[in-house]
């Protein structure tokens, strides 16, 4: 049985589960798919917003954002609608989860990047002369909703799905399914006239076929359930060349980020033209 085949008939029965109907408290328990490490929460402290603004576009993105794709693709964006229209938040091993109202925090151990039209507001903690950066609170998706509504919200998450998802465990499924929902349900209760683009995981040669792809096929499933749209990154990226690509077969070099971030905002612009129109920040 090829993997096309295999895809199909996991991802049909995927869809049986009807993920419009999943609700994230539902199903909360010990899964790997959690990835939310235990918090010293009293001992930190949140990344400052003050807001309210009304930007162009929001990305809220994993360590594939906090480095050169999300970099360069900020950059494509700032020229586009100028540097107050554009909000950055990238928590490194963040999945969905960690950015929604009710789950526990999530404390990255890896890096957090913060952008906004405030420069108080602006956060870099990276590894630094081999020591790692602080621990860094991920903020919810009301705090920073709160403080700045998006006409476009890019989504670029799902690859630290991967470490843990099992393609023969429906309980997995269900769980995807219910924390999609919930970061939908709580972009559009917060700001419904954002348009909501989730840009898929690229190609990532440390995962097997099967899981990239079924996640791939589950997200835009519930795209179609929930009303947003996707990018399908690994159509654009190509196969991950270790070596290459980059080091790690998750992670993406410099010129490799930055072509997948140009293809990306060549998407963006044909899917949501109206950036171009929207007023910036103020």
């Amino acid at each position: 049985m090829n993997l096309r085949h295999t895809v199909r008939i996991i991802s049909a029965s995927a869809l049986l589960l009807s993920p419009w109907m999943l609700r994230a408290q539902d199903f909360r328990s010990n899964s790997s798919l959690d990835s939310t490490p235990p918090a010293a929460e009293s001992q930190m402290r949140f990344p400052p917003l003050f807001g309210p603004h009304r930007v162009a576009v929001m990305l809220i993105g994993d360590s594939l954002s906090f480095g050169p794709f999300g970099e360069h693709l900020e950059s494509l964006l700032k020229k586009t609608v100028g540097d107050r229209g554009v909000c950055v938040f990238a928590s490194c091993g963040s999945s969905p989860q960690s950015w929604i109202d009710g789950e526990p925090v999530y404390v990255t151990k890896c890096g957090y990047r913060q952008v906004t039209p405030n420069p108080r507001e602006s956060v870099f903690k990276d590894f630094e002369h081999g020591r790692k950066p602080p621990l860094t609170p991920t903020p919810k998706l009301g705090q920073i909703l709160s403080c700045y509504r998006p006409y476009v919200v890019l989504i670029q998450q799902g690859t630290n799905w991967m470490d843990g998802f099992n393609p023969k465990n429906r309980q997995d499924y269900l769980r995807l399914g219910s924390f999609i929902r919930s970061m939908i349900l709580e972009i559009r209760s917060r700001s419904p006239e954002s348009r909501i683009i989730w840009i898929l995981p690229p190609a990532a040669s440390k995962y097997p076929q099967v899981v990239q792809s079924l996640i791939a096929v589950y997200i835009r499933s519930c795209a179609v359930a929930f009303h947003f749209q996707t990018i399908d990154s690994r159509k654009l990226t190509g196969d991950y060349i270790k070596g290459v690509t980059g080091g790690d077969g998750v992670h993406y070099a410099e010129k490799p980020a930055q072509s997948w971030a140009d293809k990306v905002f060549l998407r963006l612009k044909a899917m949501a033209p109206e950036l171009i129109a929207k007023p910036t920040a103020g």
